[in-house]
């Protein structure tokens, strides 16, 4: 580890003893050098990115399919008015449903 991310490190680890100290934690130095202090917020990005990996994972390995709902269908959309234009009866149904 460069001198630099050392030094960074120690100072963070510097850090969260005071915050807990301050508030009335009782962490050491070591418990928070070894990981025993964990933001509530890491563990949720953690778990989201783990989701999304397995998600992905199932979806490209063909058990999970993505759905998909059509909303427009330019090509139906352009031949309807066609149709429509070419045959008066498509546009206007006849009264009665006959």
């Amino acid at each position: 580890m460069r001198d630099s991310a050392r030094k960074r490190d120690e100072l963070f680890i510097d850090l969260l003893h005071c915050m807990a100290t301050a508030v009335g934690y009782h962490f050491d130095k070591v418990q928070l050098r070894k990981g025993s202090y964990r933001p509530i917020a890491h563990g949720e990005v953690e778990l989201g990115q783990k989701v999304i990996r397995e998600s992905l994972v199932s979806i490209l390995s063909g058990r999970k399919s993505v759905p998909i709902t059509v909303v427009s269908y330019p090509a139906f959309d352009e031949a309807l008015k066609t149709a429509q234009a070419a045959v008066p009866q498509v546009a206007a149904p006849k009264e009665g449903g006959e």
